[in-house]
């Protein structure tokens, strides 16, 4: 390839000519040869099978009545084809039975493959035939062929097809040496030219126009690029007169600029100290919002913890004065007494979730490595036994749960806050089932489901049930306080994961939350430990 770049223009098209030929006509006496070769093998095959089902037919007799020297005659007869080296019938047992050899002095040794239709090996075609009397096979006839005659062939082929190749590159190389000037001539014309012009700089001489093709476009480009120069280069001796004119213009606007600068990055490092200052108050204030957020967390947990005592003491007092009393109170005092003590059990239990909420920012432990398992299993013997074995509830975990790496007081929390909801949501004459299962999240966290079938949700109140003291419901239809759902949102934000809830109405509610997956469960377990 570097021999041709560096050939000029009229050795390069004639090289180029010349090689496309070659490489077509090799490539299409190539062709020529193999298909003339495959014919060849074909009709070999062909030939040399008709012959072998003919001996075939003519062994018969001598295979049913064994006569090995009649067999023998029959194959003398194929002396009468130079090409055939051997002839062998073979009895039903595919032992040999009588023989042909063109020539004494070859080797006599026996085809191993002579039971396949045909085959190319060792220089020889190979072609076996089938002994068939009353649909029964007697034996099998072999014969073999040298293959001087494809070798032949081949050899006649590639002197022709060479002879061939050599007087049509002659033709081409004439040819071409003739026409490749008009390509060659405008264009090495047009090499001078711009040869000239680099010299001189004359950009005032244009080339000849010969054609309208390719080259011709060329010759025309290259015209119109010597008359923009020759443009640019009158433009360039204007333009040098008024050049200082605009040097001068231009300093005295870049002198002004500078200074419109110097005020810029005046302005913005006044307004940078502006922003540290104001960054400064804002650090302050946060500190002051943190600061006012624990006295309120400390606030509440401490209003609670005090109010608890009180209202322990009402509900057990109330309760001695209901039993003490008796039937003592006429129906009025004994409802008022109960009202009493009923309201000081839902404040008590109000300020119950309150501390609840208030531990779930202000207590916390470090990641631990939990078992879904053995939390839901806790929460059934313990917490949630009672509950269900009055509403006869069933868990349901098909899969097993997998371990998370969180806090295991507030993952206690938020699933007996969750399977509390789905047992106590029920309508009446329904049986509770609540069945847990986990997925991987595509945020790289753990999907726990907890599936009930419950009264269900409105989709309309979907978005606003993780609100503190929302209700959906009066006491008399279903207890409870409104803060069990803030406190699971606010367990689950804790561990960095998103809770949710999907539901049908009369048909069940899905809650769903993400935790973090264990990544490391071996130093969570040590740390554990």
């Amino acid at each position: 390839m570097n021999l041709l770049r560096n050939m000029t223009i009229k050795y390069k098209l004639l090289s180029i000519v010349m090689l496309a030929c070659l490489s077509g006509l090799l490539l299409a006496g190539s062709a020529f040869i193999g298909w003339n070769q495959n014919m060849l093998r074909n009709r070999m095959i062909k030939n040399l099978s008709t012959r072998a089902q003919m001996v075939a037919e003519s062994c018969k007799a001598s295979l049913a009545f064994q006569d090995n020297k009649d067999a023998a005659k029959i194959l003398e007869a194929l002396h009468v084809d130079n090409s055939i080296v051997f002839g062998g019938i073979y009895d039903d047992n595919d032992e040999l039975f009588a023989a042909y050899y063109r020539n004494d002095n070859i080797v006599k040794k026996l085809p191993a493959n002579f039971k396949h239709a045909f085959d190319f090996s060792g220089g020889l075609l190979s072609v076996s035939c089938a002994v068939v009397l009353d649909n029964q096979r007697i034996g099998t006839i072999c014969l073999q062929s040298d293959l001087s005659s494809i070798k032949k062939s081949l050899q006649h082929s590639v002197r022709t097809i060479t002879l061939v190749i050599i007087l049509s590159l002659m033709a081409v190389f004439l040819l071409s040496t003739r026409l490749q000037s008009i390509i060659s001539a405008p264009l090495l014309s047009l090499a001078k030219l711009a040869k000239v012009v680099s010299e001189k700089k004359d950009y005032s001489a244009r080339a000849v126009k010969q054609s309208n093709d390719e080259v011709g476009s060329l010759i025309d480009a290259f015209n119109e690029m010597l008359r923009q120069i020759q443009q640019r280069d009158s433009e360039l001796i204007e333009a040098k007169a008024g050049l200082e004119i605009k040097v001068q213009e231009r300093t005295a606007e870049i002198s002004r600029t500078n200074e419109k600068l110097k005020n810029e990055i005046a302005e913005r490092q006044k307004a940078e100290e502006d922003m540290k200052r104001l960054n400064c108050e804002l650090e302050n204030s946060m500190s002051k919002l943190e600061e006012a957020n624990q006295e309120m967390k400390n606030f509440v947990y401490i209003a609670s913890h005090d109010l608890r005592e009180p209202l322990r003491k009402i509900t057990a007092f109330g309760s001695i004065l209901e039993k003490s009393l008796g039937d003592k109170l006429n129906g009025d005092d004994a409802e008022n007494l109960r009202f009493m003590v009923d309201g000081a059990m839902r404040m008590s239990k109000m300020i119950e979730g309150l501390l609840i909420y208030s531990r779930v920012s202000s207590k916390t432990q470090p990641p631990q490595l939990v078992d879904l398992n053995e939390i839901v299993t806790q929460l059934q013997q313990l917490e949630l036994a009672v509950v269900l074995q009055e509403k006869q509830a069933v868990i349901e975990i098909p899969r097993p749960l997998p371990s998370v790496e969180a806090d295991p007081v507030q993952i206690r929390q938020l699933l007996q806050n969750l399977i509390a909801n789905g047992i106590k949501y029920q309508p009446k004459n329904r049986t509770p089932k609540i069945v847990i299962t986990c997925k991987p999240s595509s945020d790289g966290m753990i999907r726990v489901e907890v599936n009930d079938n419950g009264i269900g949700i409105k989709a309309e109140y979907l978005s606003s049930i993780f609100v503190m003291f929302k209700r959906l419901h009066t006491r008399t239809e279903y207890e409870g306080t409104g803060i069990g759902l803030s406190v699971c949102k606010k367990i689950v934000e804790r561990h960095g994961g998103k809770i949710g809830v999907e539901s049908q109405p009369d048909v069940g509610s899905t809650f769903w939350f993400t935790v973090p997956e264990v990544k490391n469960a071996v130093a969570i377990s040590q740390q554990k430990l």
